[in-house]
């Protein structure tokens, strides 16, 4: 399945130039071997300049095998393609390994983001991990932005980007392309 996904990907990056994707992988194509060797060759195919491509893989995906993880995230990054670590802060050791992980965001989990407009715990965590992430040259974006109240905080905390049902509801690629892209202003948090 992750194979088709990223066929697919690809095919929609080359038929719409000006769009980027963020396409997640599973724990089982992070043990593929030939991962870098298919992404070059699509890349290359397909003409795509690899900065248009954001790979997510999740903290627990990652954790099964670190030093994999980290060798093949490595390779795909010289071709010039960008990693995300989607659901950080879900894994109980996440600030012993974060400075050693070659990823360039972090999707900070939904479980922190949901209530930090009402709970001062979860809002002292996002903003941890939202500094430390700013120190190590790291991006984030906030997963499960329900609500307006949630969005100001994280502007007020200074999380980057944000996701979720208040900035935009799932749709298929199609949808965009006939409202146009140009119409689809997401919020930096």
């Amino acid at each position: 399945i992750d194979q088709f996904a990223l066929y697919e990907s690809m095919s929609l990056l080359a038929a719409h130039p000006a769009l980027a994707l963020s396409i997640n992988l599973s724990a089982r194509t992070l043990n593929n071997a030939h991962l870098p060797v298919i992404v070059e060759r699509l890349l290359s195919a397909s003409n795509i300049a690899p900065d248009r491509v954001l790979f997510e893989i999740t903290e627990t995906a990652m954790i099964q095998n670190l030093v994999h993880a980290r060798q093949l995230i490595t390779a795909i990054k010289q071709l010039g393609c960008r990693f995300a670590l989607d659901d950080f802060g879900a894994g109980a050791s996440s600030m012993l390994y974060l400075r050693d992980l070659p990823v360039d965001v972090l999707k900070i989990d939904g479980s922190f983001i949901r209530s930090v407009d009402v709970d001062l715990v979860n809002r002292a965590l996002v903003k941890s991990i939202n500094e430390i992430a700013h120190i190590l040259g790291k991006q984030t974006v906030a997963e499960y932005v329900v609500n307006g109240a949630v969005l100001q905080v994280l502007k007020a905390i200074g999380v980057d980007y944000v996701q979720g049902w208040h900035v935009c509801e799932p749709a298929p690629p199609e949808h965009f392309f006939k409202i146009g892209l140009e119409n689809v202003t997401l919020p930096r948090a």
